[in-house]
């Protein structure tokens, strides 16, 4: 259950920090595509580093993140297109 709760606390975290760097970054001018990135990929690095070491305790490993990034590049891919 302590996973669960830490589980959804780093998605939460993660989330908003995404959302906050989008919109520092959009209202910066930098254009809207390359904010919605840049707060993507440092919220999923966020996510991954604090889920990894204090959600799952985990070791890092290339497969792991490899697997974790290619899920988080396809919802990316998603939400630029639609």
């Amino acid at each position: 259950m302590h996973q669960l709760i830490r589980f959804s606390l780093v998605g939460v975290l993660a989330t908003l920090f995404n959302y906050l760097l989008f919109w520092l970054l959009l209202s910066l001018g930098v254009f809207y595509w390359l904010s919605m990135v840049m707060g993507f990929l440092f919220g999923t690095a966020l996510g991954y580093h604090f889920n990894k070491t204090w959600t799952f305790k985990a070791d890092g490993n290339a497969t792991r993140l490899l697997m974790y990034l290619g899920l988080y590049l396809f919802s990316l891919l998603t939400g630029l297109t639609v």
